[in-house]
């Protein structure tokens, strides 16, 4: 039965105050308390039909599905330290939260508004080209960064969840249901992207992606020269980097706008300039912060 104190106007209010600020659909004061009047005026029937579709997309969308593994990579996110490291096996999910982490921040979408202002100048570096394509771009604008299912009581698409009385197993009944599992959308959509330029488009590398917000990121390999004269906001390292100059010139460039940096690697593959960072972490560095992920979690 249904809630005789519920109304369509006291549900659109609900909805709106689930959306971020800048989503949220203006209600008229006239907007009548009655459904039917509602359904029978096609001017609240538009604006009920817009918040009802902006609340819908707004739950398919990749960064509200995202949900970090339990342990280091909730508290990467977590993390307000200038400089993070996060280090780990092959495929215990670093890349995808590093990219997670970068995801947010472009699209102004951080839950802990690291970085809300918008037009931000960001810089991710990999070892090299086919590194950009093939692992950290192709995580971030390709679907299936991670596995959703369709939940059996809401309805509405999730991520796969861990099991929550052992957090390093799925969940038994997602488990169960692996067949229905689907890929997630992308964490950065099409609809997101103002324009690409593309260092091979036929190879899926980019080179400056300028995003509708007006946030830029440049991509950048490792065996070229670092970009001159820039100031940044973000910068991010994926693994192992075949040059040492890149660390040096990145740092400064962050200074002006109190920016942040991170650098997922594993560590039997890092450099020495990583260790170094992971020195200063462990010798209690207020500026660095180091999270583990390991395969078994």
């Amino acid at each position: 039965m249904s809630d005789p104190n519920r109304n369509v106007l006291f549900d659109l209010e609900e909805l709106s105050s689930l959306l971020p600020p800048d989503e949220r659909v203006s209600i008229p004061k006239s907007f009548p308390v009655d459904d039917m009047a509602v359904l029978g005026n096609q001017m609240y029937l538009r604006l009920a039909m817009k918040l009802v579709n902006a609340y819908a997309e707004r739950m398919k969308d990749a960064l509200t599905l995202y949900r970090p593994l339990p342990g280091d990579a909730t508290r990467f996110h977590e993390s307000m330290a200038r400089i993070r490291l996060l280090n780990g096996s092959n495929q215990a999910g670093k890349t995808l939260t590093a990219e997670a982490e970068f995801a947010r921040i472009a699209r102004g979408k951080d839950p802990f508004n690291k970085r809300a202002d918008k037009y931000l100048k960001m810089m991710a570096v990999g070892k090299d080209a086919r590194h950009i394509g093939q692992v950290m771009w192709r995580k971030l604008y390709w679907s299936g960064a991670f596995d959703c299912i369709v939940d059996n009581e809401t309805g509405f698409i999730r991520s796969v969840r861990p099991d929550p009385l052992n957090p390093t197993q799925i969940d038994p009944s997602d488990a169960a249901r692996r067949k229905e599992w689907i890929p997630s959308p992308p964490l950065i959509p099409d609809s997101c992207i103002g324009s690409i330029t593309w260092e091979s488009m036929g190879e899926g590398i980019p080179k400056v992606v300028t995003l509708k917000n007006g946030t830029e990121m440049l991509w950048c390999t490792s065996n070229g020269a670092p970009p001159n004269g820039i100031q940044l906001d973000v910068a991010h390292f994926d693994e192992e980097l075949t040059s040492d100059r890149w660390l040096p010139e990145t740092l400064p460039r962050l200074l002006r706008f109190g920016g942040i940096f991170f650098w997922s690697a594993t560590p039997q593959a890092s450099t020495p300039q990583f260790f170094d960072l992971h020195k200063r972490a462990v010798a209690g560095d207020p500026d660095i912060e180091e999270f583990t992920l390991l395969i078994e979690n």
